[in-house]
């Protein structure tokens, strides 16, 4: 059997094979949205590794794992589709995203991976990531038998995100259908999804597009891809004290917690991109190099315009 399936040969039927994330991504790129592109490892690779393990133990069975060989045949056939992009290795579990049980953040991901020695070892982790104490002890609560789950395994490749989050098309506090909630925050979507992070927050009309209520975050983290794989976690809180900016600045705009300038006014390059990005920003403040010393500790305030010790 063909372990490995390309998203568009997927579709919701398959939650057996592919795990819900997978089955999600198919239909997605079978309805024509721009997915990115990429490939699942199905079930079968997993139950190829995990045959005959121990599930009595969630520290025994994951060990297990761990510790067996992936067949050649397999490894060949997962090394053969990457192109050497970066890529996220995302766990996708047959009992993931049900009606009564998300199993949100239960099984492992990993984003920016590099290189087939990486994303061979990354996939064994995801597959491990099923017998984690908290998934193993969900699963339980839930009244899910061990013996019936399964993972495949989603390689795909890597968006270095300036900014990222999640979306629901329901509101999922109130249950309205037609009002979509959006939470995001600068760098990658895993500081959202983690809650590492107090993103941005919107609920959008679905009818019209009108935004019905925005609430900005302080965005004090920010996950980030490092140019060799893996990622950092870039914190926020670094105020920038700078006489004026120029659009060579922006990037600097995505690690910032805040902006004081000593010109400007309301339209400047600053002020704007400050307020695209929900930074909180105060301009035209006089002698604001001199008077704010490296490492000292202040508040900004964009909606009144003032800067406190």
């Amino acid at each position: 059997m063909d372990v490995i399936l390309k998203f568009a040969d997927i579709d919701g039927s398959m939650l057996d094979r592919v795990g819900g994330k997978a089955a999600n991504l198919g239909v997605l790129t079978r309805a024509g949205l721009p997915v990115p592109d990429g490939f699942c490892v199905a079930t079968d690779a997993y139950r190829m590794v995990a045959h005959g393990i121990d599930v009595t133990d969630a520290a025994t069975a994951r060990k297990q794992i761990l510790e067996t060989e992936i067949p050649e045949a397999l490894k060949t056939a997962i090394t053969a589709e990457l192109d050497g992009a970066p890529v996220a290795v995302r766990s996708s579990a047959t009992a993931e995203d049900l009606p009564d049980a998300s199993f949100a953040g239960q099984q492992d991901t990993y984003l920016n991976v590099i290189g087939p020695a990486e994303v061979l070892d990354a996939v064994r982790r995801c597959w491990a990531s099923l017998w984690t104490d908290r998934a193993y002890a969900y699963r339980a609560s839930n009244g899910i038998d061990h013996r019936t789950v399964s993972l495949a395994v989603v390689v795909q490749r890597m968006v270095q995100s300036e900014t990222a989050g999640v979306m629901f098309t329901a509101n999922p506090v109130t249950g309205t259908r037609r009002r979509a909630v959006i939470d995001a925050a600068p760098g990658l979507g895993e500081a959202v999804v983690s809650g590492a992070v107090n993103p941005d927050h919107f609920e959008v009309d679905l009818d019209s597009g009108r935004i019905l209520a925005r609430h900005l975050g302080d965005k004090r983290l920010a996950v980030r891809s490092l140019p060799g794989g893996g990622v950092e976690h870039v914190n926020g809180d670094e105020i920038l004290v700078c006489p004026s900016t120029d659009p060579g600045w922006t990037p600097l705009f995505l690690t910032a917690g805040g902006l004081v300038m000593e010109m400007g006014g309301a339209n400047s390059h600053g002020a704007v991109v400050a307020r695209e990005y929900g930074i909180p920003a105060v301009v035209g403040v006089p002698r604001a190099t001199d008077s704010i010393a490296s490492g000292q500790t202040i508040t900004v305030d964009g909606t009144s315009g003032t800067v406190i010790q």
